[in-house]
């Protein structure tokens, strides 16, 4: 998808990106989100974690302005 929406030349950074986020997520993030679960259940997770792909939708439309703006 990154090489769609960014044209080859950038996507190697949008990869890198993701890879980084996963990796951050998996090592620092998953293990807090265990915690929390055990200790409160599902419904806060959810409900905290429900903004995010919000979030990177408005991240996305704001970088796709602003490569017709260029």
């Amino acid at each position: 998808m990154p090489i769609d929406f960014f044209g080859a030349g950038r996507a190697a950074f949008g990869v890198a990106a993701l890879t980084a986020a996963y990796g951050l997520m998996q090592a620092v993030i998953s293990p807090a989100i265990g915690r929390v679960i055990d200790q409160v259940g599902f419904n806060p997770v959810c409900i905290v974690l429900s903004v995010f792909p919000l979030m990177a939708c408005a991240v996305l439309e704001w970088a796709v302005r602003g490569d017709r703006r260029s």
